[in-house]
């Protein structure tokens, strides 16, 4: 069973973090960022205020189109929601442009990146080449879970009629006649359906419309004059020029990027990718298609790394106990884990979550503490043995005095752990599979210890085996004991004040930064450059970016360049279609970690014996090599006068940048010059990178205002709207189809983009006359933000950054700016933040949250199997020392504290009070300390077994992280410095404390 459930079981890199959310997309052509805001954005929102359940609307609008996302709350049915946004969406119409789209409202499925394919071919022109990926791109969406396949470097096939509305005037002709004719050159619907006896017939079009000279020879028919098409238009039937090209290490290719849903396997969908493309391949003679950014590979090679450090910690804790307790008594625990591991392993398969890093480190971490259970209730079995009782009680009365105290301890550690589930946001989403994992762990030890480990216990263990002599163990801690209980009062005094004083002092001596460092092989360089330079002239620039990049290909361990020309994305990872904007996604080689674990250890545990890793050849970090590489451009991006550029790595999804700061204003030129206070200041912060702003101006808006004179002549703002907008606009007149699919046929002026032929444009009036535009209009100029970005409703401005860790945190970069951002609020602009401050604030009161529930979880736990509340308080007062291990523990291992310590804490709450449990299962109803002393001695070998075995079982992910498992390397450093800091607590200072409070006498 637990190896069909790992089979069948889903297997990804990280879970999905994203948000329940809709979506509601929409643009008119034309249109600036403003204009479409107020006649459209605003509109739509101002519907959607009314709809209960939401939890955040976000918008971003660009010239010509704009996006609005509507987070759900947690719960909300989502299907009911879309209709009520489509409601919304649909009462906002009425405001809209009368040829404007209806905005798509769409249920934003969770969906991760697979892997890009470029598709290249020596013999093959562009439109067979297009072809062939249109048709790839159907045979990939046929394949189970693929959500969504997007194509770069295509373009569709377009039929552009070229007007030259001064033929138009000269023929006498009402332009807006013409267009109208136009329209009924082409028409795609049926026409009749004629049901006669013997012979059912269905009348349409015929669409077969894509030689010009059907258009040259079209006839228009305006009023009683008729002219052909080709006098007045220069007819084109082509692809237009491309939107995005797309190359791979300089060459020109089609790109494919691939998405997965969030439920199918990545490693069998990659492999069922990949069996296509063979197949593609044979079929398409000369065509290849070459595979990069491959996230399955990874995927699998970090689960061979997990498992092998699992099945390490496994012999790491079986050899310690071995060596602890005795072969016989160790035989009995290690036999259990196996079938915890499996039982957890069904869980998650019938819970329906994937196996990743998260689950897997979860069982990783877990790995001690399952074993917990088993110690305590064998070395109580074997205790009684040695004490003289029979195999049959030994076993039943070892076990049944343990139920009580291994229940609570277990029902502790859960109640620890599971209230992360109250974590909200996408920090919930990503780090729920923790508590669960963990919670169905320790369910399974306890049915292990408790039905099968005495089943075992009873064939195995013999009384007085060979083992590890304790008594000098017993009786350095008897001596410590003995002088802590002599002067308890002292001794607690000296603790209650020295303890939370190193504490704070630590921490305060501590760095935070959100997140840890991930080592990553996908680096995306982006640049934007003047808004003035089309897609040819950008194309020609960023080969000198390949050039230098491929040059260099070796020494920064660069595999592959994927190019996008017309594309650009941001450090917060939005990503926009302009023809000024590039981006080059680089894929690096595989990080060799150098450590003996990796060269020697790992190779054989996961049966690879992979010792050259002759993959995994790059030696430096990501960061390292992103430094590199900032260095090598930003000298071509001052020549080429870039207007942003900034270079990321992959995240996890939480926190897209470091620092990010809201602005609002009323007045724009205060708020203008607020970003570039701000950005001044942070690019003369030493360690911060990437700063950027949302603020760039769009392109020049020229409002026409309708004079007197035209206003005589009965001119309005629809009248010129109207004679205008199908010459200088591209317009959809009509449609045709072929085989591929829809076809657009496309209006616009020969002189479109002169401005001089737009100001002396001939206006028709009622007579039949005509008045130049220049003539009866004012122009009023006005050059509004290129990109407004919304939040429920407000325009904030924003600016960016990231932020070298090793260098300063996100927190300390905005402590440096509390003078400038004071200054910039004394001038009546609103300052609010975002990026990793945000998610830190939002993650603190989750875990206060957390903690509190938890800790009335435990309380109640202790009183049912301690009635006195002087119990219960021992234990819990143990909490809160405990910080001082994990704290210690950062500094040891050299780790920023980060959110992952924080959920280290928490879960340490109730995995550090199992051993105080059991010591005062043990201390209870003592009378005198010569009991006392001999009660607690009598704890002193299975606290330490177990505490080390802990710590053993996170022995690697503390010390020899590998890859993303940096991410949770914090929480292992929290539990396991965390715990060997808490054996000293139960062992010292609970014995002490509860002789203090019960009053132990002599």
């Amino acid at each position: 069973m637990g190896i069909f459930a790992y089979i069948k079981i889903p297997k990804e890199m990280f879970p999905s973090v994203e948000l329940e959310t809709i979506r509601v997309s929409g643009g008119y052509s034309g249109a600036s960022a403003d204009s479409l805001n107020n006649f459209a954005v605003t509109e739509i929102e101002n519907q959607i205020e009314s709809i209960s359940g939401l939890e955040e609307v976000s918008s971003v609008i660009t010239a010509g189109s704009f996006s609005i996302s509507i987070e759900l709350q947690d719960g909300v049915n989502k299907t009911d929601k879309v209709n009520e946004v489509k409601d919304a969406v649909s009462s906002a119409k009425k405001y809209f442009p009368s040829d404007m789209n209806e905005p798509t409202v769409t249920s934003v499925e969770r969906q991760m990146s697979l892997m890009t394919v470029s598709m290249t071919s020596a013999n093959l022109d562009k439109k067979a080449l297009l072809n062939l990926s249109d048709k790839l791109k159907s045979s990939l969406m046929q394949i189970d879970s693929i959500s969504e396949v997007e194509i770069f470097g295509d373009s569709d096939l377009q039929i552009d009629l070229q007007l030259d509305h001064k033929k138009i005037n000269m023929y006498g002709l009402n332009t807006s006649s013409v267009t109208s004719a136009i329209s009924e050159l082409s028409y795609m619907y049926p026409v009749a359906d004629i049901e006669q006896v013997g012979n059912h017939i269905y009348l349409s079009a015929n669409n077969d419309k894509f030689n010009s000279e059907f258009w040259e020879n079209s006839i228009l028919k305006i009023g009683d004059k008729k002219v052909y098409l080709r006098d007045i238009s220069t007819i084109t039937i082509d692809y237009p020029i491309d939107e995005t090209i797309s190359r791979l290490n300089g060459e020109n290719t089609i790109s494919l990027s691939i998405y997965k849903d969030d439920v199918g396997d990545s490693i069998q969908i990659a492999n069922n990718i990949k069996e296509l493309f063979l197949q593609y391949e044979k079929e398409n003679n000369g065509v290849s298609l070459i595979i990069s950014r491959d996230t399955s590979g990874p995927i699998s090679d970090r689960i061979q790394t997990i498992v092998a450090n699992i099945t390490l910690g496994l012999i790491l804790v079986g050899f310690s106990m071995y060596i602890l307790i005795s072969p016989r008594l160790s035989f009995v625990i290690i036999m259990g884990i196996p079938f915890s591991f499996i039982i957890g392993l069904l869980f998650i398969e019938m819970m329906g979550y994937s196996l990743n890093m998260i689950s897997m480190m979860a069982m990783l971490i877990t790995l001690g503490i399952v074993v917990d259970d088993a110690i305590i209730v064998s070395e109580n079995i074997q205790r009684h043995l040695d004490n003289g009782d029979t195999i049959q009680d030994a076993v039943t009365n070892g076990t049944k005095e343990m139920i009580a105290p291994v229940l609570i301890a277990a029902m502790t550690t859960v109640f620890a752990f599971l209230p992360m589930l109250l974590i909200s946001g996408e920090m919930g989403l990503l780090m729920k599979l923790i508590p669960i994992v963990i919670s169905c762990l320790i369910l399974s030890s306890l049915i292990e210890s408790f039905l099968f480990l005495p089943l075992h216990a009873k064939h195995i263990l013999k009384a007085n085996e060979k083992q590890l002599d304790w008594t000098k163990a017993y009786d350095f801690y008897e001596t410590i004991i003995h002088k802590v209980i002599h002067y308890k009062k002292t001794f607690l005094v000296t603790f209650f004040i020295t303890i939370p004083i190193l504490s704070f002092l630590l921490v305060s001596a501590s760095r935070f930064q959100f997140f840890p460092d991930m080592d990553s092989t996908n680096v995306t360089i982006s640049v934007k450059l003047d808004e003035s330079i089309p897609i040819e002239k950008t194309n020609e620039i960023v080969k000198k970016y390949e050039k230098i990049l491929l040059e260099k290909k070796k020494e920064l361990y660069i595999k592959n360049i994927n190019t996008t020309v017309g594309s650009y994305s941001d450090i917060m990872s939005s990503s926009e279609i302009i023809e000024y904007g590039f981006t080059l996604a680089l894929e690096l080689e595989d990080y060799r970690e150098d450590n003996f674990l990796e060269n020697y250890v790992n190779p054989i545990l996961n049966f690879s014996f992979d010792f050259e890793r002759a993959d995994k050849i790059r030696p430096i970090q990501t960061n390292d090599a992103m430094n590199q590489i900032r260095e090598l451009l930003t000298p071509i991006t001052q020549q080429d006068k870039a207007q942003e550029f900034n270079i990321v790595t992959r995240r996890i999804g939480i926190v897209q940048t470091d620092v990010e700061i809201l602005l609002s204003a009323s007045d724009a030129q205060i708020l203008i010059s607020s970003i570039d206070k701000l950005k001044k200041e942070l690019n003369s912060i030493n360690g911060v990178k990437d700063v950027s702003d949302n603020t760039q101006l769009g392109q020049s808006e020229y409002k026409y205002v309708v004079n007197g004179y035209g206003k005589n002549l009965g001119l309005t703002d629809g009248k010129i709207a109207s004679a205008l907008n199908s010459l200088f606009m591209e317009k959809e007149q009509a449609n045709t189809f072929n085989e591929d699919g829809i076809i657009k046929i496309i209006t616009q002026s020969t002189y479109k983009n002169s401005l001089h032929e737009l100001e002396n444009f001939y206006i028709p009036l009622d007579d039949n006359k005509y008045v130049m535009l220049k003539e009866v209009v004012d122009f009023k100029i006005e050059r509004n933000f290129e990109r407004i970005e919304k939040e429920n409703g407000k325009v904030y401005k924003k600016v960016f950054a990231n932020v070298d860790n090793n260098v300063i945190n996100a927190n300390e970069v905005l402590e440096k700016l509390d003078d400038t951002i004071a200054n910039i609020q004394a001038n009546g602009v609103e300052v609010d933040f975002g990026g990793e401050q945000e998610k830190s604030q939002q993650l603190v009161v989750d875990l206060l949250k957390a903690f509190l529930i938890a800790m009335f979880l435990i309380f109640i736990t202790l009183l049912i199997n301690f009635p006195s509340f002087k119990s219960a308080f021992i234990i819990l007062s143990v909490i809160p020392f405990t910080i001082l291990g994990p704290i210690i523990g950062h500094f040891i291992v050299g780790i920023n504290l980060n959110s992952q310590s924080m959920i280290g804490m928490l879960g340490l709450a109730g995995v550090v009070i199992n051993d105080g449990i059991i010591m005062l299962d043990f201390l209870h109803d003592t009378k005198n300390k010569s009991e006392f002393f001999v009660r607690a001695k009598q704890r002193v070998r299975p606290i330490l077994i177990t505490s080390i075995t802990t710590m053993l079982g996170l022995f690697t992910l503390m010390f020899f992280p590998t890859g993303e498992s940096v991410m949770l390397q914090p929480i292992a450093v929290s539990l396991g410095f965390g715990i060997a800091w808490g054996t000293v607590l139960n062992l010292v200072y609970v014995p002490a404390l509860y002789a203090t409070l019960f009053k132990i006498r002599d």
